[in-house]
């Protein structure tokens, strides 16, 4: 019987999980999108992501800024913490709306509806409408812009009450 350890199995100190502390430590500091670059490069590439998962949930308890998180996990690739930052509003819609602007021609609808999403959690209806908009114009059938819109959907729907 063999015994197959994985990151989330078992957590070994190391010389690279030190180099991580450090690099956190200094990026919570003085937080800056260079210092992201320094931290996530402080581990192998197996462990980026776990790293960027622990360093996003230590950042936002520290008070770091959501917006220069976006940019940050941006370098880092997709994710669920990206989207996170995104759906609660914590990012301001016109900052998506420019990741939109860079993003693949695939993509570009879902960058959109993402910000309008943004808007609508941020209590901006008629943004978030006009962000909408963009994102259907781009790409009326892109799957995640309906997804995005079942959401909001659910979000605006107003809450069903019992008379007694």
């Amino acid at each position: 019987m063999s015994l197959r350890l994985t990151p989330f199995d078992a957590h070994i100190p190391s010389h690279a999980d030190a180099c991580f502390e450090r690099a956190l430590q200094a990026f919570l500091d003085r937080p800056s999108v260079p210092g992201w670059d320094i931290l996530i490069g402080s581990v192998l590439p197996a462990r980026r992501a776990q790293a960027a998962r622990e360093a996003t949930v230590r950042a936002r308890a520290h008070g770091t800024d959501p917006t220069l998180l976006f940019h940050c996990l941006l370098r880092t690739g997709p994710t669920a913490d990206l989207l996170s930052l995104m759906e609660s509003g914590a990012v301001e819609p016109s900052t998506i709306a420019a990741a939109a602007h860079d993003a693949p021609v695939a993509l570009k609808a879902l960058w959109w509806a993402l910000a309008a999403q943004a808007a609508l959690a941020r209590g901006e209806p008629s943004r978030a409408e006009l962000l909408l908009h963009r994102a259907l114009r781009i790409d009326p059938d892109h799957p995640g812009v309906a997804v995005v819109m079942a959401r909001m959907a659910r979000r605006m729907r107003p809450t069903r009450r019992e008379c007694a």
